[in-house]
């Protein structure tokens, strides 16, 4: 993997050098990546032919470089470099995450009847939080003594942001199409956030593929400093997995 990690950074060191019109920088990072792609073939072909007497031939036969889309090459495929004649863009940058509150980070407060329970291990990142009982009624205006968790969030810029929840992929067990959490910050009122708005076989397709659900809002300003982030019980079924906080 380092060696492949090697080689896409040559080829966006070269495309960025050919941006800039350096042109011996350039040429000198798709030397590199050429180095790297041929290293890759050597590497294949030294485990499958030179380790334990060719035992694993074609182990390392899956086509991993030169992808466009979800079907494979037929063969790895240099990725195209650039000439400072001839400049290509940059490979793409993925956004920052968000920041991310794991769940039981906070403050659980109980209430009407209901207690949080943590449940351990519930995701690569840690623990779950989930009410209990989930038998009992929904909750339709979260606030004052109905069960929350306070999250303290010292917030290191001022401006707009997102905040946002992670949860299990629940389904809609009480036939309202509804799968609901709720959101504020301070002494702000409660956002509710329904995890299954616009559901589509597709959504909830996806959903599955990644294990999650996840809805936000947008907040127009919130300043730097210490705040109170809070999650409200609104439909008890829902599992808990985060919170999170992005600039817009």
């Amino acid at each position: 993997m380092t060696n492949l990690h090697r080689l896409y950074e040559a080829v966006a060191a070269n495309r960025a050098a050919a941006q800039a019109g350096d042109a011996a920088k350039a040429r000198r990072f798709a030397e590199a990546a050429r180095g790297y792609f041929a290293q890759d073939a050597a590497i294949r072909r030294r485990y499958e032919v030179e380790t334990a007497g060719g035992k694993w031939t074609s182990m390392m036969a899956q086509t991993h470089i030169g992808y466009t889309g979800w079907q494979q090459p037929d063969v790895d495929v240099m990725p195209a470099l650039a000439t400072v004649e001839k400049p290509l863009p940059l490979p793409p940058v993925a956004p920052k995450p968000p920041v991310r509150i794991a769940a039981d980070a906070g403050r659980a407060v109980d209430g009407r009847g209901i207690r949080w329970q943590r449940v351990p291990g519930f995701t690569a990142e840690g623990a779950a939080m989930v009410a209990t009982p989930t038998t009992v009624p929904v909750i339709e205006r979260p606030g004052g003594d109905s069960p929350h968790i306070v999250y303290d969030v010292n917030w290191a810029r001022g401006g707009p942001v997102a905040l946002g929840v992670v949860t299990a992929p629940g389904l809609d067990v009480r036939g309202g199409g509804k799968h609901r959490i709720a959101v504020s910050v301070d002494d702000g009122a409660p956002i509710i956030l329904n995890l299954m708005e616009g559901e589509t076989e597709e959504r909830w397709g996806r959903s599955v593929i990644e294990n999650r659900r996840a809805a936000s809002t947008a907040l127009p300003a919130l300043s730097a400093g210490k705040h109170r982030v809070i999650l409200w019980l609104v439909d008890p079924e829902v599992v808990v997995e985060g919170v999170t906080l992005s600039p817009l």
